[in-house]
């Protein structure tokens, strides 16, 4: 293991090292700074293979380096793989740089649930390597159990109806062939035995409606839906009245955002087998973690995370009074809210600490 500068273009930062939820362009910043002032920070962390450097600690210190304008950062080089830099990532930051938040946490241990070989390990080995508590890593890995049974259910209940018609080569329709009865999928359950689905082409018992539009049954799952909304918001508010309608949504986002996760998942496996090989190809997906990743995909997902009804009220609300001398208006035109009075998820920077703990007190949210 030696120090040593190197350029800045000869560093990778492409090989899922980057074991944080995000980078915090604050710190990028305050970096920046400290570079251009002429002050010294610590050496960053490579893994050097024989033929590429990969950074596996230091990714704020080297998004400043660059923003500062400079060419080349210290380095400590480690001799060793990809995957060992990755395993190094994964605990970086636990006594010293930007403290890391519980998403940080929780982001480190998937990458290692996530990997075929790590995912074995028990939890007191995951937690010695990510910087984490045992416990920590057995409710990681018990929601990611629970989210793969979720997946799995709803894709049992997806069965469709054969097509009644299907056009020929003449353009003219045909009643289509019925295909024979597939054999009973089984529903994977997280306790209990396994479900078998209905059989889809039974005739209705007498008063059940054979209309496919049945009003009572869409009734009986929106008032479903509407009990799985939350009660209270990211900040432990009540959801207020006017965001009710808002929040019900958030099961539907729920749902929507598992399959998306699992859809990721299976993608990634099916790239590697011998029939997705195209989906190898540029343009098409990137390696990320060596794993395999569509664009399409992960767009989804971060457009609908970041879209979740999460704040029953808009901070610029409460701006004028928990902060006298801000500029912020609270308006139909509010660059926050838009009008609609409650929020998706925030950003730092538009969710003060000061007016964050004003709303707590105005709506008696005990942390």
């Amino acid at each position: 293991m030696k120090t040593q500068e190197i350029d800045l273009s000869k560093l990778r930062t492409d090989g899922g090292t980057q074991a944080r939820e995000e980078i915090s362009n604050d710190t990028v910043r305050e970096y920046a700074a400290a570079w251009e002032a002429g002050d010294d920070l610590p050496p960053i962390d490579v893994f050097y293979d024989g033929a590429t450097y990969w950074i596996a600690d230091g990714f704020h210190r080297f998004y400043g380096k660059r923003d500062a304008k400079k060419k080349s950062i210290e380095c400590v080089v480690h001799s060793g793989t990809l995957r060992d830099a990755i395993l190094f990532a994964v605990g970086a930051n636990r006594t010293n740089g930007l403290r890391r938040t519980n998403k940080d946490k929780r982001r480190a241990v998937l990458i290692l649930l996530e990997d075929e070989e790590w995912r074995k390990w028990t939890d007191r080995a995951m937690a010695d390597t990510a910087g984490v508590s045992h416990t920590f890593v057995a409710e990681v890995r018990q929601n990611l159990k629970s989210l793969l049974a979720t997946v799995a259910n709803s894709a049992a209940d997806m069965l469709v109806q054969p097509e009644e018609k299907r056009t020929g080569k003449d353009g003219k329709s045909y009643k289509a062939t019925k295909p024979p009865k597939p054999a009973p999928v089984p529903r994977v359950e997280k306790d209990g035995p396994s479900f078998t689905p209905p059989d889809i082409d039974a005739e209705p018992e007498i008063g059940e409606p054979k209309s496919s539009f049945d009003v009572e049954a869409i009734e009986a799952e929106t008032a479903k839906k509407k009990a799985k909304a939350p009660r209270v918001d990211g900040w432990g508010v009540p959801i207020q009245e006017h965001a009710a309608e808002a929040f019900e949504a958030c099961p539907d986002f729920d749902e929507l955002l598992t399959l998306l996760r699992k859809a990721k998942m299976l993608y990634a496996d099916l790239a590697e087998k011998p029939g997705g090989a195209y989906l190898q190809s540029p343009g098409v997906s990137r390696n990320i973690k060596d794993r395999w990743r569509n664009d399409g995909i992960e767009n989804a997902i971060k457009a609908l995370e970041d879209a979740k009804p999460t704040y029953t009220v808009c901070p610029y609300e409460y701006h004028g009074a928990a902060i006298p001398e801000s500029k912020h208006k609270h308006d139909k035109k509010c660059q926050l809210c838009h009008g609609l009075n409650w929020t998706r998820e925030l950003g730092k920077q538009e969710k003060s600490e000061k007016v964050v703990e004003f709303i707590k007190e105005q709506f008696d949210v005990r942390s």
